[in-house]
């Protein structure tokens, strides 16, 4: 990767994290969905998953038709955007976290709807294997992104703690910032 390139950061809030695993892990074949994602500069995170009607194996999930035209459908009709769906998740039960050769053709099905996208395939042992695809202006693929928790903020515990490091730890100064 060229130096002038800034890696992306791929973070998941903790709820979306916690469904990620739950999806795979109850699930005996494989298992797909979508879900929208917030970008701020050259961070993204996954906000919320959606599971829709499927049709699985043990080596295969194909996201229903229909089931992505009443999601469309039900968004305009409340008056939602789909401009943020900009996730691909999947599962490979217990097999390695590798891109086939069908997950790379439906991520550039994928480039047809969005400028980029971000794609997450994982299995049962936790393993998980993110990437970003841009494909407006240029087609670029950051690969191998991890998956962060983005934890959700609790100022009393970081007051608490706070409060403890200035009690214990001398010679420094502790500074509250915010934390991701």
């Amino acid at each position: 990767m060229p130096p002038w390139i800034k890696r992306p950061a791929v973070y998941t809030l903790f709820q979306a994290q916690r469904e990620l695993d739950a999806y795979i892990n109850l699930c005996d074949m494989e298992i797909t969905g979508l879900g929208c994602v917030n970008k701020t500069g050259n961070t993204f995170v996954i906000e919320k998953l959606c599971l829709l009607d499927q049709k699985v194996n043990e080596v295969k999930a194909e996201l229903s038709q229909d089931a992505l035209h009443t999601l469309a459908y039900e968004s305009v009709k409340s008056g939602k955007s789909l401009a943020n769906v900009r996730l691909w998740w999947h599962s490979h039960v217990d097999m390695p976290v590798k891109w086939s050769m069908q997950d790379e053709a439906t991520i550039e099905n994928l480039g047809a709807t969005a400028d980029w996208f971000i794609s997450i395939v994982g299995n049962k042992a936790g393993e998980y294997n993110v990437r970003l695809d841009i494909f407006k202006p240029v087609r670029w693929a950051f690969l191998d992104l991890g998956l962060r928790i983005k934890m959700p903020e609790d100022r009393v515990l970081e007051e608490r703690l706070l409060e403890e490091m200035k009690n214990k730890v001398k010679g420094y100064r502790f500074m509250p910032r915010n934390v991701l």
